[in-house]
């Protein structure tokens, strides 16, 4: 970055020098008096709450706008130098720092090249004491001189040169450099944070049951799922190797943030040392940026691993979780162990709009079609069919416009819920893996795969996707109406091949290429 080094000349000039002492006198007094009178909005200012550290701001066009007499009157020309009429001075807020003295920040711009901020102490009847250039930047660009507050201390960084120094405040607001050594780094992130999460490095876990998060110590304080997002502070100098399933990781541990709610967006440059946690990097997919490139099978626009909150979206190479490749269905018909068979729905249930189903137990589920008055109306309809997989039980589907179509599987016996999807499931031969196919509610191309595993007797998430390298694949039929071509195949355990289409716009204006895909579930 380019940094424009500026030298503050201080020009002090003497008016009236031949007057004599009495009119010296006699114009101190009237100056004393003005400032008395025209100061009070400095008492009104914004105050600046330091309870918790916090950087300096750069200079912007909030705060007062101080004309060139309160220029004169706050003795500023000793801060900035002589008054420039072009340039904007500001007074942007109070930092309350000590009832000794007075403690204010002032900016300075030319709307054009530059920005700075000063923190400037003053007495309590505003004679200037000490100051000190808390922020330098350029009209585009991060700022080559940033100051952070914290323990009554100021910690100034020149990025250009990468040097640091720390400077404290005596008992009467003057600012003196520190004999200490600059420790302030040793529990901020340094990087491009900048307080706001977003711009924080982060990573996926990539361990199946979880990693455990320790201290600094190495005790255990935490544990994290697999497809949890953390956010990277940094990483450790030293590397550690450890053996997991007859593969050797050697990776440095990774300092993350515990809590992410707890790092306030836009005003917290710091992260407490409670809110650190250490875990070891092995165990993390490496981040992928190029993970929407839609000339790849791998490319998608969404992804979310395992029991994750629904909002958080891994960053990963998909090929870490699937091999993905086009195929002849031909050569594998033979290999087919498992195909989709069609689930007849069993109307005998059905009367009007009322669906009633009949448990052993004597017990019984009605469930009614309803129209909401809202927008197109919606209905939410109920439909009942039997699948292969369970055996003795209701295999019952909610659907709504705007909504995924929801599956819920429920024992004949006691009308118990044993599974539900998000999807029709297909399920695997062996019953370990579950895939529904279906494509957005609103936008027929845009297509969403879901793949669940069985643990402990339960189907759980195991990779949600928004691909955005094919779509679902429909077709017109002679009478230009629009029919659901899909396919889903099971050629093993953790092979199956489906039938996709070209990806297009939400509407079907060229859809030629249609085509069989074969995933591979590499875990």
């Amino acid at each position: 970055m380019n940094f424009k080094k500026y030298t503050y000349i201080f020009v002090f000039m003497c008016f009236g020098c031949t007057n004599t002492v009495k009119e010296k006198v006699q114009k101190a007094t009237v100056s004393n008096t003005s400032k008395s009178t025209n100061l009070s909005f400095v008492d009104s200012v914004q105050t600046i709450r330091t309870e918790k550290p916090f950087q300096i701001p750069q200079y912007h066009s909030n705060g007062r706008l101080l004309t060139q007499n309160e220029f004169q009157q706050l003795q500023l020309a000793t801060v900035f130098g002589e008054y420039i009429a072009k340039h904007e001075y500001r007074l942007l807020g109070n930092l309350a720092l000590s009832n000794n003295y007075k403690t204010l920040l002032f900016g300075a711009s030319d709307n054009v090249n530059f920005g700075s901020t000063f923190i400037v102490t003053y007495s309590k009847n505003y004679n200037l004491v000490s100051h000190k250039l808390a922020n330098h930047h350029g009209k585009k660009g991060p700022s080559t001189l940033r100051t952070f507050f914290a323990n009554n201390s100021l910690f100034v960084e020149n990025t250009e040169l990468n040097t640091s120094a720390e400077f404290i405040f005596d008992q009467n607001g003057t600012i003196t450099p520190s004999d200490k050594p600059v420790t302030f780094k040793g529990y901020r992130y340094l990087d491009k944070f900048q307080g706001y999460l977003h711009q924080m490095p982060k990573r996926t876990v990539k361990a199946k049951s979880g990693l455990i998060i320790r201290d600094k110590k190495g005790n255990p304080i935490g544990k994290t799922v697999f497809g949890e997002t953390v956010y990277i502070v940094n990483y450790t100098k030293d590397s550690i190797t450890i053996k997991d399933e007859g593969k050797t990781i050697k990776a440095p541990k990774a300092r993350i943030v515990l809590d992410p709610t707890k790092v306030t967006q836009g005003k917290d440059f710091y992260i407490e040392p409670s809110n650190i946690g250490y875990v070891f990097s092995g165990f993390l997919f490496d981040y992928y940026g190029n993970h929407t490139n839609e000339n790849s099978l791998y490319g998608y626009d969404y992804l979310r691993l395992g029991n994750t909150k629904l909002e958080e979206n891994a960053t990963i190479n998909l090929r870490d979780l699937f091999d993905i490749k086009r195929v002849d269905f031909k050569k594998y018909q033979d290999k087919i162990s498992k195909s989709p068979k069609s689930s007849a729905i069993d109307i005998i249930y059905r009367k009007g709009k009322v669906l009633t189903l009949p448990f052993d137990n004597g017990e019984k589920l009605v469930l009614k079609d309803t129209t909401y008055n809202s927008e197109y109306n919606p209905t939410r309809s109920y439909s009942m069919s039997f699948h292969e997989s369970f055996p003795n039980s209701y295999l019952v589907s909610e659907t709504m416009f705007f909504t995924e179509e929801k599956y819920t599987v429920l024992s004949k016996k006691t009308g118990d819920t044993i599974q539900k999807f998000i999807g029709y499931p297909h399920i695997s031969p062996s019953k370990e893996y579950s895939v529904a196919v279906f494509p957005e509610f609103e936008c027929m191309q845009q297509t969403f795969i879901i793949v669940t595993k069985l643990v402990d007797g339960k189907y759980e998430n195991y990779a949600s996707i928004q691909t955005n390298s094919w779509s679902y694949p429909y077709k017109f039929d002679a009478n230009d109406i629009m029919k659901d071509v899909f396919s889903i195949y099971w050629v093993s355990e953790t092979e199956f091949i489906l039938y996709a289409k070209n990806p297009e716009e939400c509407y079907m204006e060229n859809p030629t290429d249609y085509f069989y895909l074969k995933y591979k579930i590499k875990h």
